[in-house]
Protein backbone atom coordinates (compact mmCIF):
# COMPACT_ATOMS: atom_id res chain seq x y z
CA UNK A 1 0.00 0.00 0.00
CA UNK A 2 2.87 2.36 0.77
CA UNK A 3 4.15 1.84 -2.77
CA UNK A 4 0.78 2.92 -4.19
CA UNK A 5 0.66 6.01 -2.00
CA UNK A 6 4.20 7.03 -2.93
CA UNK A 7 3.43 6.48 -6.60
CA UNK A 8 0.27 8.55 -6.28
CA UNK A 9 2.10 11.41 -4.58
CA UNK A 10 4.72 11.31 -7.34
CA UNK A 11 2.11 11.30 -10.09
CA UNK A 12 0.16 14.09 -8.43
CA UNK A 13 3.31 16.16 -8.18
CA UNK A 14 3.89 15.85 -11.93
CA UNK A 15 0.75 17.74 -12.74
CA UNK A 16 -2.08 18.93 -10.60
CA UNK A 17 -5.06 21.16 -11.20
CA UNK A 18 -6.95 22.04 -8.07
CA UNK A 19 -10.46 23.37 -8.25
CA UNK A 20 -9.47 26.83 -7.08
CA UNK A 21 -6.66 27.01 -9.62
CA UNK A 22 -7.26 28.41 -13.05
CA UNK A 23 -6.15 26.38 -16.06
CA UNK A 24 -4.67 29.53 -17.60
CA UNK A 25 -2.27 29.84 -14.64
CA UNK A 26 -1.03 26.28 -15.11
CA UNK A 27 -0.80 26.36 -18.90
CA UNK A 28 1.06 29.37 -20.20
CA UNK A 29 1.34 28.25 -23.81
CA UNK A 30 -1.06 26.27 -26.00
CA UNK A 31 1.84 24.09 -27.18
CA UNK A 32 2.12 22.67 -23.63
CA UNK A 33 -1.41 21.24 -23.71
CA UNK A 34 -0.78 18.06 -25.73
CA UNK A 35 2.14 17.10 -23.49
CA UNK A 36 0.13 17.74 -20.34
CA UNK A 37 -2.80 15.75 -21.71
CA UNK A 38 -0.45 12.86 -22.50
CA UNK A 39 0.97 12.93 -18.96
CA UNK A 40 -2.51 12.89 -17.48
CA UNK A 41 -3.60 10.10 -19.80
CA UNK A 42 -0.54 8.07 -18.83
CA UNK A 43 -1.26 8.68 -15.15
CA UNK A 44 -4.89 7.67 -15.67
CA UNK A 45 -3.93 4.40 -17.35
CA UNK A 46 -1.47 3.69 -14.55
CA UNK A 47 -4.13 4.33 -11.90
CA UNK A 48 -6.51 1.98 -13.70
CA UNK A 49 -3.83 -0.71 -13.99
CA UNK A 50 -2.95 -0.48 -10.30
CA UNK A 51 -6.67 -0.43 -9.45
CA UNK A 52 -7.19 -3.70 -11.34
CA UNK A 53 -4.24 -5.28 -9.50
CA UNK A 54 -5.53 -4.18 -6.10
CA UNK A 55 -9.05 -5.37 -6.97
CA UNK A 56 -7.67 -8.82 -7.85
CA UNK A 57 -5.79 -8.96 -4.54
CA UNK A 58 -8.96 -7.88 -2.71
CA UNK A 59 -10.99 -10.61 -4.42
CA UNK A 60 -8.39 -13.23 -3.46
CA UNK A 61 -8.48 -12.02 0.14
CA UNK A 62 -12.30 -12.16 0.15
CA UNK A 63 -12.05 -15.81 -0.87
CA UNK A 64 -9.53 -16.60 1.89
CA UNK A 65 -11.67 -15.32 4.76
CA UNK A 66 -14.49 -17.91 4.40
CA UNK A 67 -11.90 -20.70 4.19
CA UNK A 68 -10.31 -19.58 7.45
CA UNK A 69 -13.74 -19.27 9.08
CA UNK A 70 -14.66 -22.78 7.90
CA UNK A 71 -11.44 -24.18 9.39
CA UNK A 72 -12.15 -22.41 12.70
CA UNK A 73 -15.69 -23.79 12.75
CA UNK A 74 -14.37 -27.31 12.21
CA UNK A 75 -11.85 -26.87 15.01
CA UNK A 76 -14.64 -25.71 17.31
CA UNK A 77 -16.72 -28.72 16.36
CA UNK A 78 -13.85 -31.13 17.02
CA UNK A 79 -13.03 -29.37 20.29
CA UNK A 80 -16.62 -29.66 21.58
CA UNK A 81 -16.79 -33.35 20.78
CA UNK A 82 -17.29 -35.72 23.71
CA UNK A 83 -14.30 -37.96 24.45
CA UNK A 84 -16.18 -41.28 24.36
CA UNK A 85 -18.20 -40.60 21.25
CA UNK A 86 -16.73 -40.49 17.73
CA UNK A 87 -17.90 -37.68 15.43
CA UNK A 88 -19.48 -38.88 12.18
CA UNK A 89 -19.09 -36.28 9.47
CA UNK A 90 -18.37 -35.75 5.81
CA UNK A 91 -15.58 -33.50 4.66
CA UNK A 92 -14.62 -31.78 1.46
CA UNK A 93 -11.85 -33.39 -0.56
CA UNK A 94 -12.18 -31.02 -3.50
CA UNK A 95 -14.80 -28.58 -4.75
CA UNK A 96 -17.43 -31.23 -5.53
CA UNK A 97 -16.08 -34.36 -3.83
CA UNK A 98 -16.91 -35.23 -0.22
CA UNK A 99 -16.05 -38.25 1.93
CA UNK A 100 -17.57 -39.67 5.11
CA UNK A 101 -15.41 -40.03 8.22
CA UNK A 102 -15.69 -41.09 11.82
CA UNK A 103 -13.38 -38.92 13.96
CA UNK A 104 -12.51 -39.75 17.52
CA UNK A 105 -11.21 -37.07 19.86
CA UNK A 106 -7.95 -36.04 18.15
CA UNK A 107 -5.06 -34.49 20.03
CA UNK A 108 -3.66 -32.69 16.99
CA UNK A 109 -4.93 -31.21 13.75
CA UNK A 110 -3.17 -30.61 10.45
CA UNK A 111 -3.48 -27.29 8.65
CA UNK A 112 -2.49 -26.38 5.12
CA UNK A 113 -0.32 -23.31 5.50
CA UNK A 114 0.23 -22.72 1.79
CA UNK A 115 2.57 -23.77 -1.00
CA UNK A 116 1.54 -27.40 -0.52
CA UNK A 117 2.78 -27.50 3.07
CA UNK A 118 0.75 -29.28 5.77
CA UNK A 119 1.73 -28.81 9.43
CA UNK A 120 0.47 -30.54 12.55
CA UNK A 121 -0.67 -28.35 15.44
CA UNK A 122 -2.19 -28.84 18.86
CA UNK A 123 -5.75 -27.53 19.14
CA UNK A 124 -4.79 -24.41 21.08
CA UNK A 125 -2.01 -23.55 18.63
CA UNK A 126 -4.30 -24.13 15.65
CA UNK A 127 -7.03 -21.91 17.15
CA UNK A 128 -4.49 -19.19 17.86
CA UNK A 129 -2.98 -19.39 14.38
CA UNK A 130 -6.35 -19.35 12.60
CA UNK A 131 -7.68 -16.47 14.71
CA UNK A 132 -4.50 -14.51 14.01
CA UNK A 133 -4.79 -15.29 10.28
CA UNK A 134 -8.45 -14.26 10.27
CA UNK A 135 -7.67 -10.97 12.00
CA UNK A 136 -4.80 -10.30 9.59
CA UNK A 137 -6.99 -11.16 6.60
CA UNK A 138 -9.69 -8.70 7.75
CA UNK A 139 -7.05 -5.99 8.26
CA UNK A 140 -5.55 -6.61 4.82
CA UNK A 141 -9.00 -6.56 3.25
CA UNK A 142 -9.77 -3.22 4.90
CA UNK A 143 -6.42 -1.85 3.74
CA UNK A 144 -7.04 -3.04 0.18
CA UNK A 145 -10.51 -1.48 0.19
CA UNK A 146 -9.03 1.81 1.38
CA UNK A 147 -6.34 1.70 -1.30
CA UNK A 148 -8.95 0.88 -3.94
CA UNK A 149 -11.09 3.84 -2.89
CA UNK A 150 -8.05 6.10 -3.02
CA UNK A 151 -7.10 4.89 -6.49
CA UNK A 152 -10.65 5.39 -7.77
CA UNK A 153 -10.64 8.91 -6.39
CA UNK A 154 -7.30 9.65 -8.06
CA UNK A 155 -8.54 8.26 -11.39
CA UNK A 156 -11.65 10.44 -11.22
CA UNK A 157 -9.59 13.51 -10.32
CA UNK A 158 -7.30 12.81 -13.27
CA UNK A 159 -10.30 12.43 -15.59
CA UNK A 160 -11.69 15.77 -14.40
CA UNK A 161 -8.31 17.44 -14.95
CA UNK A 162 -8.08 15.94 -18.43
CA UNK A 163 -11.55 17.27 -19.23
CA UNK A 164 -10.67 20.71 -17.97
CA UNK A 165 -7.51 20.81 -20.06
CA UNK A 166 -9.31 19.52 -23.15
CA UNK A 167 -12.08 22.10 -22.72
CA UNK A 168 -9.47 24.83 -22.31
CA UNK A 169 -7.75 23.62 -25.49
CA UNK A 170 -11.07 23.80 -27.39
CA UNK A 171 -11.70 27.27 -25.98
CA UNK A 172 -8.28 28.49 -27.17
CA UNK A 173 -8.82 27.04 -30.65
CA UNK A 174 -12.19 28.78 -30.95
CA UNK A 175 -10.65 32.06 -29.87
CA UNK A 176 -7.86 31.70 -32.44
CA UNK A 177 -10.38 30.90 -35.21
CA UNK A 178 -12.40 34.02 -34.36
CA UNK A 179 -9.36 36.25 -34.80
Amino acid sequence: MVMFLLLSVYLSSLFSLREQEDVEKVVSDITELPGLLQKLDSNHRLYKQIEADVAARRDAMQMKIPQIQKALAMLDLLDQQEKDKPLDTHFEISDTVYANASVEKPEHVCLWIGAGVLLQYKFEEAHELLRKNLKTAHEKLASLEETLDFLKEQAITTEVNMSRLYNYQVQLRRQSQLR
